[in-house]
């Protein structure tokens, strides 16, 4: 490429080393000496000005304040004027919301409102929010900070919930930003991925996976690129405290950080060292490597970069997984990552296939019509031809982080065979691949906008390029504002009203951590709506480190059983206060016909079916069937595994006392609550 005069005048707009100029005009290592050159003619005509910053030579335009600054100030306002549309925007939709957009009983949002209340009632965050005595087993620090703004403001914790995806909204855009400057050292292109990073998903849920996804990787990947960039023990401390965050933040998270660093580490210390030529005269490509000193002492460097960014980022991580490792030992009795799943040693195969297929040879976007796809999967592979054959060091990043990032979507076709077991792959997607898609995605722009000579058809390019991507961000917020679950959000049914009504006066009236007792579903809605501490509830929003199927078996025994002397004990044992019953008690645990006859169960309380658990039931009168089922209610079919388990059944179907008349005879009614004459809710003291 022709390096010229007016090339490099062109992006002096702020203050740039002479690596930044080589990588935005798209140089070879080997212009650097004519941008010198060049830089040093400049500097003398007093065009340009060099300031020294940390031992760091940087180079700028003296007339800042002229032309190109106006240029620069407007991409600015431009990002302004979105930014500003998409929060109005988003206002509008949160502001029509009378409950959390989502089940009542099941859903993910639900469970995490459960966490946040739990700790806006006085709790430490590392405590379990279902089960008094247990630690936490989800990564905290976005309920955290919900709790602590809902605290700090006097805003209840819904209201604070609804709006706090503005927050990573806002956040996010702004980290989109920073990284995109950092990557391509040009407000450009670092719009441009800010632009496209507001359009990649909904930004409308209260959840650590959101969080995480969209806030805390790019953090890290800024944070990281940072510390590889200035090499300064600061800025790897930097590094390491973004590290950390995402290990109170997701678990797919950090392991995703997690393999970043590892895959950094290979390729400085290892792969960096590899030459691949291809020899004209032999007509075969040759593989060379640098001598061992040199790979040593290349090894030895490394370690002593990447150690402070460990040593940071552990302790911070460990504020969540110290508990899992230290106190449960990484014992996972009740692992719902398996249940929540598709059977990956059977249908692995095909997932991996559509993964790749959907993600490099994504040809059906054409073949469905699905002309936006289409384009933006062709500015992909324009962006991994780009990484693949350039050789500076920003480049080499994303390609570090593409690599990294499908090898943790596919592990599992090595791990599932080697050690039968796997992470849930489409996290992976989300968490990795997804920014990885919108990097490449720039770099494709910003290589064409490199070799294009006229500024006008520059111009041109860049501005269709942001129309673009509104128009991907605008699609995705209206799909998201007429889906199924904002509608859900919109409206507030009189029974829905009424369980709120009952969640005030439980917040009021019982202790933060009482125990209640009921079935899962019904102790899944409770606990979403105040946080307080339960015997059993949904199994795949359980504990990973608690035996659920000893609490299932012991609260089927408690509620259906008919020894009400064992029923005593076990109550006693988990330190059991209230009864909760409200009226979707039977139909969220079992589906009826016409008839009033089950004939297909959802989340019934059940436990697996051994020997001892059925002379268990048998022992103290608990109705039961024995299946072949799946435990998850929301995934179910021939993908997903099942399992042999025993379904406990109520003595006798009663929608309004499914317990058995001895429990009843220890019961006193504490406060119903009532809709239109029907009553929605009934909290009952244990009277032992």
């Amino acid at each position: 490429m022709q390096i010229s005069e007016e090339k490099v005048i062109d992006i002096l707009n702020e203050k740039r080393r002479i690596d930044d100029i080589l990588l935005s005009i798209g140089g070879k290592k080997k212009d650097k000496k004519k941008i010198r050159k060049i830089l040093s003619k400049l500097e003398s005509d007093g065009k340009i000005e060099r300031i020294r910053i940390k031992k760091q030579d940087y180079y700028q335009l003296k007339d800042v304040q002229g032309s190109r600054w106006t240029i620069k100030r407007g991409f600015i306002y431009v990002l302004l004027i979105i930014t500003i549309f998409t929060v109005i925007y988003y206002i509008q939709v949160f502001s029509q919301f009378k409950q959390i957009p989502a089940c009542l009983y099941g859903c993910d949002l639900y469970f995490h409102y459960g966490i946040i209340n739990h700790i806006c009632n006085g709790n430490p965050p590392w405590t379990n929010p279902q089960f008094l005595g247990e630690y936490a087993h989800y990564p905290w620090i976005t309920h955290l900070i919900v709790a602590t703004i809902s605290k700090v403001t006097s805003i209840d914790p819904l209201t604070v919930d609804i709006y706090f995806p503005l927050l990573i909204f806002m956040s996010g855009s702004i980290i989109a930003y920073l990284l995109g400057k950092r990557l391509f050292t040009d407000d450009k292109f670092a719009i441009m991925l800010c632009i496209g990073w507001m359009g990649s998903r909904p930004i409308a849920e209260t959840h650590p996976h959101m969080l995480s996804a969209f806030v805390l990787i790019p953090l890290f990947l800024w944070g990281i690129l940072y510390a590889i960039q200035t090499r300064s023990l600061g800025s790897r401390i930097i590094a390491g405290v973004m590290y950390g965050l995402t290990g109170i933040g997701h678990g797919i998270a950090v392991m995703s950080a997690s393999l970043i660093i590892a895959f950094l580490f290979i390729y400085y210390t290892l792969l960096r060292h590899l030459h691949i030529t291809f020899s004209s005269h032999e007509e075969k490509l040759k593989l060379s490597i640098d001598r061992n000193d040199k790979i040593v002492k290349s090894f030895k460097e490394n370690v002593a970069f990447f150690v402070p960014i460990l040593l940071v980022g552990i302790p911070i991580a460990l504020l969540y997984w110290g508990f899992p490792i230290f106190v449960y030992h990484g014992h996972t009795p009740n692992p719902w990552h398996e249940y929540g799943f598709m059977e990956l040693s059977k249908a692995g195969g095909e997932y991996a296939l559509n993964f790749i297929m959907n993600t490099f040879f994504n040809f059906s976007a054409l073949i469905n019509g699905n002309i936006y796809s289409f384009i933006f999967y062709l500015f992909f592979m324009g962006g991994l031809y780009h990484v693949l054959t350039k050789k500076d060091e920003n480049t080499r990043f994303i390609l570090i982080l593409t690599i990294t990032a499908t090898l943790s979507v596919l592990h599992f076709l090595v791990t599932v065979p080697l050690l039968n077991m796997s992470m849930v792959p489409h996290y992976f997607i989300s968490m990795m691949m997804n920014p990885v898609k919108y990097l490449l995605f720039v770099s494709c722009v910003f290589m064409i906008y490199t070799k294009i000579k006229n500024q006008s058809y520059k111009d041109i390019l860049l501005v269709l390029t942001y129309i673009f991507l509104f128009m991907g961000f605008v699609t995705t917020v209206n799909n998201y504002s007429e889906s199924k679950w904002a509608n859900v959000g919109k409206e507030l049914p009189p029974t829905t009203k009424a369980l709120f009504e009952m969640a005030d006066w439980v917040k009021e009236n019982t202790d933060k951590n009482a125990v209640f007792i009921s079935n899962n579903e019904c102790s899944f809605a409770l606990n979403g709506l105040t946080g307080r501490k339960l015997v059993t509830m949904r199994r795949t929003h359980s504990s990973m480190y608690v035996d659920m199927n000893e609490r299932q078996a012991d609260a089927a025994v408690i509620l259906y059983g008919n020894d009400t002397g064992m029923a005593l004990k076990l109550l006693e044992k988990y330190n059991v206060s209230y009864l909760y019953w409200d009226f979707q008690w039977l139909f969220v645990a079992y589906h009826f016909n016409e008839k009033g006859e089950v004939v297909d169960i959802s989340d019934p309380l059940m436990t697996s079916a051994t020997k001892e658990h059925e002379e268990y039931f048998r022992k103290h009168g608990v109705n039961f069937r024995r299946m072949d089922t799946w435990v998850d209610p929301a995934h179910r079919g021939p993908k997903y595994k099942t399992y042999d388990m025993l379904i406990a059944f109520p003595s006798q179907l009663d929608p309004q006392q499914p317990w058995s008349e001895g429990l009843s005879e220890h019961l006193e009614l504490a406060k119903e609550f009532k809709s239109d004459g029907l009553v929605v809710a009934r909290i009952s003291r244990i009277r032992y």
